[in-house]
């Protein structure tokens, strides 16, 4: 933590059902001295898009959506993209579907202290349909053909939420609560800033070489990418049950065949040593197959693995954005793999 200017940190551990090990340290808020708990919430950034993965799968599973059917079929708008009709949802959840992030967004979806009063809906139109207030055809997409080439795309995945929001008939908030955070119990979890109180949610902090500046809690109209808020405690037992293929199944998440499809290696992305699936990359770690996200955004730092070989799941939430350096936070998610192998079969714990 001293290392890295850490504020706070909560890390847990799971297999299964069982929560094995959790542990907190340090502040969520360092103006009022307010402990960081491993059922604090805070913005897991990019580990949402996981959460948004299981809840597409979980409308595939119904039948709303199809995995390898051109997207253009599932749109309220012309979408401007130089391979339309080829894109498929596959495609957009493994970051291989030819677009990307336009610079020129900087911070114009994000809101401090509140929910983005711009609509997704909006944010999405005003990207990728010609004329949009955000469109820019040499800027938004890849020349690539779809299914040929990762490059990770957050707006990718807002279309993705909206394709969501579209055939479910809700907003896709609703939607991700409906199908992910109610049927596993995750209680201080949520992709709206406002479902918390004051002072509930742990404060995003940049050290900028001799302090920490903090705007205050944050969210941005492009959530389905990274708004998610969870506490240590709710993501990951969401981990473990990933991992556990009867526990999502028996909670009503996802059935076995979909579970398999979604975490089927389908695209090399070697700009993080691994491979995509839908939502999930699988990486070695630790001298393990584990697969998982990680998140980066203003003011936080997040990881998560699910070992391959028994779905045992570790996550370490920080509430200070850390972009380089962060091995000393590698190696406490290894430690932790360690721990909780090691407690996994001792009496329980309730602290």
């Amino acid at each position: 933590m001293e290392s890295l200017h850490l504020p706070g940190v909560a890390v847990c551990v799971a297999r299964g059902e069982r929560v094995i090990f959790c542990r907190r340290y340090g502040q969520a808020d360092l103006e009022t001295g307010r402990p960081m708990t491993e059922h604090t919430p805070l913005l897991l950034a990019s580990i949402t898009k996981t959460v948004t993965a299981v809840t597409i799968m979980s409308m595939v599973e119904r039948g709303l959506l199809d995995l390898d059917r051109p997207i253009v079929g599932s749109l309220d708008f012309k979408l401007g993209h130089p391979h339309a009709d080829a894109v498929t949802l596959r495609h957009l959840l493994t970051h291989s579907g030819g677009i990307a992030d336009s610079a020129a967004l900087g911070v114009t979806f994000y809101s401090i202290g509140r929910d983005s009063s711009i609509p997704l809906a909006d944010a999405v139109r005003g990207y990728f349909e010609p004329g949009g207030t955000y469109y820019n055809a040499d800027a938004n997409f890849l020349p690539q053909a779809p299914g040929t080439t990762w490059s990770y795309a957050n707006q990718g995945y807002s279309l993705v939420g909206r394709i969501g929001e579209l055939a479910a008939g809700e907003d896709f908030r609703e939607a991700c609560r409906h199908a992910v955070l109610e049927p596993l119990r995750m209680d201080h979890s949520s992709l709206r800033l406002d479902d918390f109180s004051p002072n509930e949610v742990a404060v995003p902090y940049h050290w900028n070489g001799t302090r920490h500046d903090t705007y205050g809690p944050y969210t941005f109209a492009d959530y389905p990418n990274g708004g998610l808020f969870a506490s240590a405690y709710d993501i990951v037992r969401f981990a473990a049950a990933v991992g556990t293929p009867a526990l999502l199944e028996a909670r009503g998440v996802l059935g076995r065949a979909s579970r398999e499809e979604m975490l089927r290696p389908y695209i090399p992305a070697p700009e993080v040593d691994g491979t995509q699936a839908i939502g999930f990359i699988h990486t070695e770690f630790a001298g393990e197959s584990m697969y998982g996200h990680d998140g980066s955004e203003w003011g936080v730092t997040t990881f998560m693995r699910i070992r391959a070989r028994d779905g045992m799941a570790a996550v370490v939430l920080t509430n200070n954005g850390v972009k380089q350096g962060i091995e000393p936070a590698l190696a406490i998610l290894e430690s932790l793999f360690e721990v909780g192998t090691s407690l996994e079969h001792a009496p329980s714990r309730k602290d």
